[in-house]
């Protein structure tokens, strides 16, 4: 029952707009294609039985440069074979190659240029084909394969885990555009994929001379790398940025015989030199270069659904309505970057009464439906090094339904709002919980002004927390019913931990915290990325604090699979009833906690 009205609720409040019909321009050559939703068109499609013909061809046009997505399923028989070969009638270079072993279906994506394109079959022996699916899609950029997750035990992200949830949904990869090179480039070229170097921008001193920092940017791996297709350089933002300098720079990058086919992406932040020239010239000399402009559309959570709503809208009135106000029918170079950073820092996953996945999924839903956003060239979001292995998961996910499969309706079918804990940031003080102080201890309900930003919440968050001082003759805890869940799924729990005492004197000690947290009525889960608990340097400058003089927050993290509609949640100072595992008097702040459904695999 829970989980069938937390769809009606998905329904309700955040239905699909339709999306619009392509540009002008566009219109002939999308005249025959289903356009399934502002990102995915599907181009051709083919299913057929045993009795029909094996067609030769499939004839497509794209309106603009733009990848596509084939997808085949075939019943090979035996000493026989399939393959799919794009505009050369030869079967030199097959793009899918079907025998008789091969696992069902195969998949494969390209980069094409606009114009018409011919997808050629060259069948032999026993073969029947019972699914082609031709699709134009956006670029789908995973950001960034040296990236390792904040927290060590969400990891490792490597090669292993990304071939498994995520590669097969992206098609454009990028890592650091100087050290060591990753050995997977080459295997990923030879599918058809592009990879792209990472960097920021150069020094101040580096900008000042032209000459200086078109050499900085030729010696990255993005431009020097045979096997690699340009760079993504991280940002461009204030109406002061050197935008005439950098246009010149991409220039001579671009028109340099030796960087040939090498894009140059930059990372926008809106207002994009206030939309005026010279940021405008810069725009367009990325764009000639093969580039893509990063919008970047960050935005951080807010506690009811209405307001994101806005936020939404406001991303395309100050952002993306701007950007081609003044860049016209640009739209397919603008990749489009969402804020999907969520554990530890920095966290648009702001307020722990709402879901953080869910609104991910809205954010795609958005893009892939608003009427105004028809054919963006491309989506990612930012970026990997800030995602739990759950968000890595789930941003795999979003792609392939939004980004392939051409969706409109949401992938997750829960409210945006959580209702499992009252008050998990103790905003009302104490209500909602049950107090049960220690003798010469004490629990209260406490505000520091900026410990939201200490902890990182990205723009927003509650400073209110729960104190407890401890006592050596019995443990503080605090306690509450876990309300509205679904027996059999899988839920997760986490919490931000602190010493109220290193806090107000701006003192950095990496300790552990001595404190115990107890789930009645559930079955918690023992695998080591899914149960731990850790610690973690602030990074935000907050009162006495800064990068180089940390606070160290604590983190807690537990998934579980519920067995009931309720469980009880009992957290103390102690690391269990009989042990205090520390000092008496020492003072700790608990806040953020958050349950929420999990995503599993």
């Amino acid at each position: 029952m829970t989980r069938m009205l937390a769809a009606i609720f998905g329904l309700l409040t955040a239905a699909p707009m339709a999306a619009q019909t392509p540009p002008d321009a566009w219109r002939d050559a999308l005249k025959d294609a289903a356009l399934l939703n502002n990102l995915v068109w599907e181009l051709a499609r083919h299913e057929s039985g045993d009795n029909q013909a094996l067609p030769t061809r499939f004839t497509f046009t794209l309106p603009v440069d733009r990848w596509i997505f084939i997808r085949s399923q075939a019943t090979i028989g035996a000493d026989s074979g399939l393959w799919l070969t794009l505009d050369d009638d030869s079967t030199v270079d097959a793009v899918i190659a079907h025998k008789p072993a091969t696992q069902n279906p195969l998949e494969t994506m390209r980069y094409l240029s606009a114009g018409e394109h011919t997808l050629h079959l060259h069948p032999f022996g026993q073969v029947t084909l019972s699914e082609l699916v031709i699709r134009a899609i956006p670029a789908i950029d995973h950001g960034h394969y040296h990236s390792q997750p904040e927290l060590s035990n969400f990891g490792p992200f490597d090669w292993a885990f990304l071939s498994r949830h995520v590669l097969p949904h992206v098609n454009t990869m990028s890592s650091r555009a100087y050290g060591p090179l990753p050995p997977e480039i080459a295997e990923w070229r030879k599918s058809g994929r592009k990879w792209i170097a990472y960097t920021g921008r150069t020094t101040p001193e580096i900008e000042k001379s032209i000459d200086e920092t078109v050499k900085y940017y030729a010696g990255s791996h993005g431009m020097a790398h045979p096997l690699m297709d340009g760079i993504l350089v991280d940002e461009f933002y204030a109406a002061t940025d050197a935008y005439d300098e950098y246009r010149q720079v991409v220039h001579r990058l671009r028109t340099n015989p030796r960087f040939a086919g090498k894009a140059f992406h930059p990372y926008i932040q809106a207002p994009f030199g206030d939309f005026k020239e010279p940021a405008l010239a810069f725009a367009r000399e990325c764009m000639a270069s093969g580039g893509y402009l990063g919008m970047q559309a960050y935005l951080f959570e807010s506690t009811q659904l209405k307001e994101l709503q806005r936020g939404l809208e406001w991303l395309y009135t100050a952002k993306f309505q701007p950007l081609e106000q003044h860049l016209p029918g640009t739209i397919d170079r603008v990749t489009c970057v969402f804020a999907s950073f969520s554990d530890p820092w920095p966290w648009a996953a702001g307020f722990p009464e709402v879901n953080f996945n869910v609104q991910l999924d809205l954010q795609f839903q958005w893009l892939a439906t608003h009427p105004k956003m028809f054919g963006i060239g491309g989506v990612q979001t930012w970026h990997s090094g800030y995602h739990s292995e759950e968000t890595m998961r789930l941003v795999g996910q979003l792609y392939r339904h939004y980004c392939i499969e051409g969706k409109t309706q949401r992938l997750l079918d829960d409210p945006y709002e959580l209702t499992h804990v009252r008050n998990p940031d103790f905003t009302d003080k104490l209500n909602g919980w049950q107090v049960a102080p220690a003798p010469q201890g004490g629990i209260n309900a406490r505000e520091h002004e900026g410990y939201g930003k200490l902890q990182g919440r990205y723009r927003a968050g509650n400073d209110t927390f729960a104190w407890m001082k401890r006592s050596a003759a019995a443990p503080n805890r605090i306690s509450q019913t876990i309300q509205d869940l679904e027996p059999g799924r899988l839920y997760a729990m986490k919490m931000f931990v602190g010493d109220y005492q290193d806090m107000i004197n701006g003192v950095t000690v990496d300790k552990s915290h001595a404190y115990h947290v107890r789930l009645d009525g559930v079955e918690p889960s023992d695998e080591p990325k899914r149960s731990f608990r850790n610690r973690f340097p602030t990074r935000l400058a907050v009162d006495k604090f800064d990068r180089n003089h940390p606070f160290m927050l604590g983190y807690y993290w537990q998934v579980f699979l519920a067995k009931a509609t309720t469980a009880e949640l009992v957290i103390s100072d102690w690391m269990s009833d009989d042990e205090t595992g520390g000092a008496a008097g020492e003072e700790l702040m608990f806040n953020f906690i958050e349950v929420r459904p999990f995503y599993g695999e």
